[in-house]
């Protein structure tokens, strides 16, 4: 998850993992700014000229969840030789499940996780979602904490579902013209059982509501 901000147009923009979050650290025009919203953020916008613009990106929770399996456990192994490689935090917190010892090579732990399966990955979610931005839900992202605790969210949202590209448009220096990998055939290019939807759907239930994806 990240708080992403455009000075020059005065908008942030509220992005999670795998839902264009690359797009927005490759655009020179836009800053990151921290994981979440801070309150000191929203005080700071209010008193430099009233609420800004927001814009929280979300990504149908299905198509998510492939994305990051295949990104992270099937495409991330092969790159082990590749300059500037190091292993997630999304890899090392599944390093006890999938029997990865301490000093284990590197490809040693590659073979684990090609052998990682997504029906595996799906069941154990539920125990994951809280530990790794990459499996955070998405309605987390533009929560405000005051002293520790959720208080409310960043008023004044436009939610844009990434799938549609004509919404896309209204953010500022992107070109959201290339298509990427966040339509709808990576859902079915992989073979998603209606088990392992009914998962994904419970445990990102709120996603769903946000984006109003069809249950």
């Amino acid at each position: 998850m990240a708080v992403f901000y455009n000075s020059s147009h005065r908008v942030y923009a509220f992005v999670s993992f795998k839902a264009l979050y690359s797009r927005f650290t490759a655009a020179s025009a836009w800053d990151e700014l921290d994981v979440v919203p801070r309150p000191r953020m929203l005080m700071r916008a209010i008193l430099n000229g009233g609420l800004p613009l927001a814009y929280h990106l979300v990504r149908s929770p299905v198509s998510r969840t492939v994305s990051c399996f295949m990104d992270k456990y099937r495409k991330q192994p092969t790159r082990i030789g590749c300059k500037g490689f190091y292993w997630q935090h999304c890899h090392k917190i599944l390093y006890s499940h999938l029997g990865i010892s301490k000093g284990a090579s590197d490809s040693q732990i590659a073979d684990a996780f090609l052998r990682f399966r997504f029906d595996e990955f799906v069941n154990l979610l539920p125990d994951l979602y809280h530990r790794d931005g990459h499996f955070n839900p998405q309605d987390w992202t533009n929560r405000l904490f005051f002293a520790g605790k959720h208080r409310m969210r960043w008023p004044q949202c436009k939610i844009l579902r990434v799938e549609e590209s004509d919404a896309l448009a209204v953010i500022p220096d992107i070109d959201f013209s290339t298509k990427t990998n966040t339509t709808g055939h990576i859902e079915r290019d992989f073979e998603v059982t209606d088990a392992q939807r009914l998962v994904i759907h419970q445990l990102y239930r709120a996603d769903l509501a946000l984006g109003g994806y069809d249950n």
